[in-house]
């Protein structure tokens, strides 16, 4: 039997391309449900200018505060769910691995998203979540919604007795070929 999976955030393409990877693999991406396996949130901010202080509150909003009332909403069906898990998708120009230099005033949205994700991670590790954050080079290319899906439903190395050695005890966003980036 599948997981009950929960779609949510921006870049509507790509979450298409994801719920078909979804039900490819035999999960149902569901829209109500008593009960949620995985929960999935893409966290894509549209494009702020230069200074344009009201955009970038206005996709703070809509991304970094959406992200946070989501999780909180899909929080106690999660808690019923099988697997406990909340999954990611950020840019990998959320990363401080970012080699651009100009505008992309939406990267500080994505980083603050990313530091929501560490503090939930934080608080709901230890009590059982687990968590995939997986970033992706441009959300255009469709592609990688599938390594991103096989990412999210494969179970990491759990060693209770070492937990530094455990994948599951981190939280590491991850690009397609599984490389690690500091954020």
């Amino acid at each position: 039997m599948g997981y009950k999976i929960v779609l949510e955030g921006r870049a509507d393409s790509f979450m298409e391309e994801l719920e078909r990877d979804f039900k490819k693999a035999g999960h149902e991406v569901i829209e109500e449900s008593e009960e949620v396996d995985i929960f999935v949130y893409c966290i894509h901010p549209p494009a702020c200018e230069a200074m344009d202080y009201n955009a970038l509150l206005k996709a703070y909003d809509e991304t970094a505060l959406e992200l946070l009332r989501k999780v909180s909403e899909y929080l106690p069906l999660l808690e019923k769910g099988r697997k406990k898990r909340l999954c990611f998708v950020t840019s990998l120009d959320s990363s401080i691995n970012n080699t651009r230099t100009g505008g992309h005033w939406e990267r500080i949205v994505s980083a603050s998203c990313n530091m929501a994700v560490k503090t939930l991670f934080n608080r709901l590790n230890p009590l059982g979540f687990t968590f995939r954050l997986f970033a992706v080079e441009d959300y255009s290319e469709l592609s990688e919604a599938s390594y991103a899906a096989g990412y999210m439903l494969q179970d990491r190395s759990m060693e209770e007795e070492s937990h530094q050695h455990s994948d599951e005890k981190r939280i590491v966003i991850r690009d397609k070929y599984e490389r690690e980036y500091p954020w």
